[in-house]
């Protein structure tokens, strides 16, 4: 028995479903009925974003963190692609592919979760991902000389001045390459006149 209108009860685990009652009693010991209610912990808040697969029109996230009892009652995560205003709405698993996305673009998520009553957490920090490149479909040799050939690559590649993304040649004869370019042509030179050399292109 105490006369305070309260008790905190300690060392729960987050999202835990604790049940209660309670009665009271007078100065004659003359006691009530109990009067019970149940009520969920507070979860865990979600620490950060991180990247899954990826391709030129999806990306799939996960939140950082442990979330117990993710599908019980009202619980869930619920992430935000806050570039393009696209969430996933309130679920209840650990991930979420985000598609109908532009190839090579950057997009910034966060993540907030929620306990079994429906109470949610803050945000994660926003975490800026970015969806896969498109693959080049051929090599072009746009022009040659006894000594050099300078060649592109066939497709669209968004954002190729941007970060770290880049477009690589390879003479896979010679066995020499462009180093990442941020441009779509590459001119190799010192070769040997009259030889046949084959070329390849990858993006990222």
């Amino acid at each position: 028995w105490t006369t305070d209108l309260y008790w905190d009860q300690s060392s729960l685990t987050a999202n835990y479903l604790v049940a209660a009652k309670v009665k009271a009693r007078n100065d004659n010991d003359e006691e009530t009925s109990y009067a019970s209610i149940s009520r969920y912990t507070s979860q865990n808040t979600p620490s950060g974003i991180t990247e899954g697969a990826n391709t030129t029109s999806s990306i799939t996230v996960t939140a950082t963190g442990t979330f117990p009892n993710l599908t019980d009652g009202s619980s869930g995560l619920y992430f935000e692609n806050t570039t393009s205003s696209a969430d996933s709405t309130w679920i209840q698993t650990n991930s979420w592919t985000n598609s109908s996305l532009s190839a090579n673009t950057a997009y910034a998520y966060r993540v907030k979760a929620r306990n079994g009553d429906d109470d949610a957490t803050a945000y994660s920090g926003s975490t800026t991902i970015y969806s896969a490149q498109n693959a080049p479909t051929a090599t072009n040799i746009d022009s040659k000389t006894a000594t050099t050939v300078t060649m592109s690559a066939t497709g669209t590649f968004p954002n190729l001045a941007v970060g770290n993304s880049g477009l690589y040649f390879e003479n896979t004869t010679a066995s020499t390459d462009s180093g990442w370019l941020q441009v779509n042509t590459y001119t190799e030179s010192s070769l040997t006149p009259n030889t046949q050399y084959t070329y390849t292109v990858k993006a990222r």
